[in-house]
């Protein structure tokens, strides 16, 4: 069996057009939110596995959502190392991936609305 290819979906289009306009501040909150609305995934399979958890509740942040802090532009690769988690996790399912990226650009753009 060949090994399956991650393919995104148009909404990160559409985000990252909507994070042009967004503060810096909603971009950083927004990207560690990414990290954690899909950390479910691999609490699942690694449920003895609390380190990315723990690194979540320790500084609100995880992977690149670190480097958001710094540079803004690092909020897409955020939300993309979380809609690949989904991938993964769901075999490619393309309606939880789908449904991952409608997820964040609600959030993103309640965040903006509020922030």
């Amino acid at each position: 069996m060949p090994k399956q290819k991650f393919v995104d979906t148009d909404t990160k289009e559409t985000i990252e057009e909507y994070l042009k306009v967004v503060n810096h501040q909603t971009a950083v909150l927004w990207a560690t939110d990414c990290a954690e609305h899909v950390i479910h995934y691999f609490e699942q399979k690694y449920p003895q596995d609390k380190g990315p958890r723990k690194a979540i509740e320790a500084a609100r942040s995880a992977g690149q959502s670190v480097a958001t802090a710094h540079v803004f532009e690092h909020a897409i690769h955020a939300s993309t190392y979380a809609v690949k988690s989904v991938a993964y996790a769901t075999n490619f399912d393309a309606i939880p991936i789908a449904n991952e990226r409608t997820w964040q650009y609600q959030h993103l753009s309640d965040l903006g609305q509020t922030v």
